[in-house]
């Protein structure tokens, strides 16, 4: 396995794997009725109009932001 250097990109690298379980647990409540709306959903109607949230860029939004 190949070390990491530089402190930034392993930052980011270790950021997204920590935020796996996190997405996963909340798309299982999602699917199970337990949650209204996802995590990406919220995070994307912060930025753009309610009736956009669902659409592929707002979708696109919350991943990036989240």
């Amino acid at each position: 396995m190949k070390k990491i250097k530089d402190r930034f990109l392993l930052g980011v690298v270790s950021g997204l794997i920590a935020a796996i379980p996190g997405r996963l647990l909340n798309t299982a409540e999602y699917h199970a009725g337990l949650v209204d709306v996802k995590y990406g959903q919220m995070v994307s109607s912060l930025f753009t109009e309610k009736s956009k949230v669902n659409t592929k860029e707002g979708q696109l939004l919350g991943s990036i932001v989240k």
